[in-house]
């Protein structure tokens, strides 16, 4: 969960300034950092405004997909967790 946050925070501040949901990217911890990172800006100049709203859209549905991914590697590692301490 605190590496939700500590990395989900950048990514999040990241998306904004790329032009996307700031919100979605929270969650996806460190995974969602690094590919956040890789994406092709929103707000670049030199594209229009219909490409933006592709990269947008795109860029939203993959932070929504990092967020699930996160969220089961997190279940996974704490059911790891309490398996190995039985």
């Amino acid at each position: 969960m605190f590496g939700m946050l500590l990395f989900g925070i950048p990514a999040a501040l990241i998306a904004k300034v790329k032009g996307f949901k700031p919100l979605r990217w929270i969650p996806a911890g460190l995974i969602g950092l690094i590919t956040v990172m890789c994406l092709k800006s929103a707000k670049a100049g030199d594209i229009n405004t219909a490409e933006s709203e592709v990269r947008a859209k795109k860029a939203g549905i993959i932070g929504i997909w990092m967020c699930w991914l996160n969220i089961v590697l997190c279940i996974v590692a704490v059911i790891a967790v309490v398996k190995l301490s039985q």
